[in-house]
């Protein structure tokens, strides 16, 4: 898949560093439905593992048919497109295998937003685990399993301060 050769502007004169709270969004190649129950979950996992090894603070995050989304801070010691190579990459061998399927399964490339205040967070939060809603997939965020929004997913959520 060709870039567009403009999508390098779209990074010129910005600022990447460690714990700044940014909304980020990657997608699955072609937008293909890829992520199901447990090709989801390998990603959930992989936030998870990210989180724990003390590389990312989560804040929120919805996995989708075709997207992720998440809320999140990198460690001091890590930068977002570190953290972004270690999700996609780790999950994708991962999904691909689990398909039976070789080859990349992410579009190159993320959108990320920088988020400033605590109330920003909160509503990136809440925008992200609504997204089943607004796809008609589930009628509440909490009924979602592939959410921060699912009870038993809660946990995984650093608190916002």
């Amino acid at each position: 898949m060709a870039r567009d050769p403009h999508s390098r502007n779209l990074r010129a004169n910005r600022v990447i560093a460690p714990e700044i709270v940014y909304s980020v969004t990657t997608t699955v190649m072609h937008r293909e439905p890829a992520l199901g129950t447990i090709t989801g979950r390998i990603v959930v996992a992989s936030l998870e593992w990210l989180r724990s090894a003390g590389r990312i603070r989560l804040y929120g995050f919805v996995v989708m048919p075709d997207h992720v989304h998440a809320v999140l801070a990198p460690a001091a010691s890590s930068l977002l497109p570190e953290v972004m190579k270690s999700l996609k990459g780790f999950s994708g061998k991962r999904i691909q295998a689990e398909r039976g399927l070789h080859g990349a399964l992410w579009q190159d490339g993320y959108f990320d937003h920088a988020i400033r205040t605590p109330s920003e967070a909160w509503a990136a939060r809440k925008y992200i685990e609504d997204n089943p809603v607004r796809a008609g997939l589930v009628g509440t965020p909490e009924a979602y399993r592939l959410s921060s929004a699912w009870p038993e997913l809660r946990g995984m959520v650093d608190p916002i301060e």
